[in-house]
């Protein structure tokens, strides 16, 4: 929705009501600004008789939307434009409400043109980052949605990852427990001749786990293909 449509949204108020609109504010390379109005919360109108600084504004706000004892941020702007732009010395853009003078300010200039509408970004902290208020559907649907188990592709890789961290584990076990028979009762190696039967021992033993795990996986592959085949 542009600026010229959210206009719109004055016509038939009284006097002291103000229109707010929810969404974020865009600058585009050219410098230009455009409001990008959020479609899951709708334009709201508050009455200004009774609100005297920018604090009860943005509670008043924040009431609008359902909102309250909620932790969320609200930014307030208003847009100036071209001649009113100049007047101020400012180029046109988007202005701030943060304090009591800003607020005073924008109300005046309401007063004047009827036109002059609010604008506020809604955001909330997720992970102690702040990002733009997530609609209460988005949220569900977050919330709600259940935890999709891995497809066929990627469960056959972690299963063949766990087996070979298995083998893995065993051969290095098993390595350990070969060496410690080696040593006689006082702690000393023993050199008897023997080293290159042991390696030759631990060689053969690597062959048997690769040529296991090689079985396992090939097992896995045929289960896999007889699965799809059905």
């Amino acid at each position: 929705m542009t600026l010229t449509g959210a206009h719109a949204w004055t016509v038939g108020l009284c006097n002291s009501c103000i229109v707010v609109m929810a969404g974020r504010w865009i600058m585009f390379d050219n410098r230009a600004w455009d409001f990008k109005i959020d479609n899951d919360r709708m334009g709201r109108a508050v009455d200004s008789s009774r609100i005297r600084g920018a604090e009860e504004l943005k509670t008043c706000i924040v009431a609008a939307y359902g909102l309250l004892g909620k932790e969320v941020l609200a930014e307030m702007s208003y847009w100036l434009n071209d001649g009113e732009s100049e007047m101020v010395g400012l180029l046109a853009s988007p202005v701030e409400i943060a304090t009591d003078k800003d607020f005073r300010i924008f109300k005046a200039l309401h007063r004047a043109d009827k036109s002059v509408n609010l604008f506020v970004t809604l955001r909330e902290s997720v992970g102690g980052e702040m990002i733009f208020l997530r609609s209460e559907r988005v949220i569900r649907v977050q919330m709600n949605a259940p935890v999709r188990p891995p497809d066929e592709d990627v469960a056959f890789l972690m299963e063949v990852q766990q087996i070979e961290e298995r083998y893995k584990r065993n051969s290095q076990s098993g390595g350990m427990v070969a060496t410690s028979k080696d040593q006689d009762k006082s702690g000393e190696t023993l050199d008897d001749g023997s080293g290159a039967d042991s390696e030759n021992c631990e060689q053969e033993k690597g062959n048997v786990c690769g040529d296991d795990l090689a079985v396992d996986i090939e097992r896995i592959r045929k289960a896999k293909s007889k699965k799809e085949a059905q």
